[in-house]
């Protein structure tokens, strides 16, 4: 079972009744009027229901945080809340949930002051969390006594990175908003928020497929025009493709296979943190190759994303093999856990990924900054990209530039 901690908050709402409640208690004792003393035990009945009624309510509710959805920067993240009352008769009205850690309780009155509870050792519940996400949050109406509602908060996802859910936190005023009370339950979770993809790169892709001249045969059998193996005719077979003097040796019918086409490789090389002060290059590299992994994802490449500095290197998986369909996704949140802190060795050399370099493929580095020709090696198939915080992105190929390239090159800046 989570941890739950209790709390009572008193609002501004609730701070001017409990005033008004005293002012006529006083004026009630002063001068012995029947109907002051009337007033103040209706005002004073009143806020001792308020405070009940909340509280018996919230003592059988437990809420579980079930699923949280990814989202990329300025996408909505979507968490799923399961809500249930163990009460036997006591049914809940007006609950309020929502993510301890991102900002206080509050109400129609204002910001709420906590004015008593219980602490119980451990880890603290409500520990303020990077705002990588708006405050989720969502209201249910009614959970009937022994019922189970599902409902769903929704939060913008606005700062790449990763995302610390503590607790939960459920609350009520009801029925007369004077007093709150509310259940926190420790259910710690994570997720991440990726980097929006950067679109119009794929052209960058284009022009590295074509200096590499990639377009090799497989290990698999296929429809492609290289010689594969032989195998024993099997009946639907065509005609064409039987080896007619393999199989007079052979006295059996033989058919050839060929080697199934495989598609173009490339790499994709961060090269960040090139200086002091270039956080905002780096965040725009990291949009420019989501940018290009989807597109490549899209074009079917083999694609593989290395950041030297930042110890990222996913290697290159052929689109549609087993266990391979999440490789976008994979590669999105490597961006998106890419840490760019500044105790990081910003400015240090890093040396070109020796997978990338020898590869046979095209290679795309993407420099956040100006162009480091020490950085990347100068070789036919590579394609330097210069990214800064603001403007176009300037292309800059190898040695082995063709019209093609150039023509691409253009579209790009």
């Amino acid at each position: 079972m989570p941890r739950i901690r209790r709390r009572y908050h008193f609002g501004a709402g609730g701070f001017l009744y409990v005033f008004v409640t005293l002012l006529i208690a006083l004026g009630a004792f002063n001068s012995g009027n029947n109907l002051l003393y009337w007033t103040f035990g209706f005002a004073l009945a009143l806020l001792i229901v308020s405070g009940v009624l909340s509280g018996v309510m919230l003592m059988g509710v437990r809420v579980e945080r079930e699923w949280a959805s990814g989202a990329a920067v300025g996408q909505t993240v979507q968490i799923r809340y399961r809500v249930r009352n163990l009460s036997r008769f006591m049914p809940a009205f007006a609950l309020t949930i929502e993510e301890a850690g991102f900002e206080p309780v509050s109400g129609t009155g204002g910001s709420w002051l906590t004015v008593a509870g219980r602490r119980k050792s451990g880890a603290a519940i409500g520990t303020p969390a990077p705002q990588r996400i708006g405050a989720p949050r969502t209201f249910v109406a009614h959970v009937g006594a022994r019922e189970s509602v599902v409902v769903e908060a929704v939060a913008r996802a606005m700062v790449r990175g990763p995302v610390q859910l503590q607790a939960i936190r459920v609350s009520t005023g009801f029925p007369f908003g004077l007093m709150r009370k509310s259940l926190s339950f420790e259910q710690h979770g994570s997720g991440v928020v990726t980097p929006m993809p950067e679109a119009g790169f794929e052209g960058a892709l284009r022009t590295a497929g074509a200096l590499a001249h990639v377009g090799t045969a497989s290990r698999r059998a296929g429809r492609g025009d290289e010689f594969f193996a032989l195998r024993e005719y099997v009946q639907g077979d065509s005609p064409r493709d039987v080896a007619w003097r393999s199989s007079a040796r052979r006295g059996t019918l033989l058919v050839r296979q060929f080697a199934a086409p495989s598609p173009p490789r490339v790499w994709i090389v961060l090269h960040l943190r090139t200086h002091p002060g270039s956080e905002a290059a780096d965040e725009r590299a990291i949009r420019v190759a989501a940018g290009l992994a989807r597109a490549a994802e899209a074009q079917g490449l083999e694609y593989g994303v290395a950041a030297p500095l930042c110890r990222m290197l996913i290697h290159p998986r052929r689109i549609g093999s087993a266990g391979t369909g999440g490789q976008l996704s994979r590669v999105m949140v490597d961006l998106g856990l890419l840490d760019l802190g500044a105790d990081d060795g910003r400015g240090a050399r890093s040396a070109f990924p020796v997978h990338a370099a020898a590869a046979s493929g095209g290679c795309v580095v993407v420099h956040a900054g100006p162009v480091d020709g020490a950085f990347a090696p100068r070789a036919a198939g590579v394609l330097n990209i210069s990214v800064g915080a603001e403007g176009p992105p300037v292309g800059v190929p190898g040695p082995g530039e063709t019209a093609l390239s150039r023509r691409v090159e253009h579209s790009i800046a």
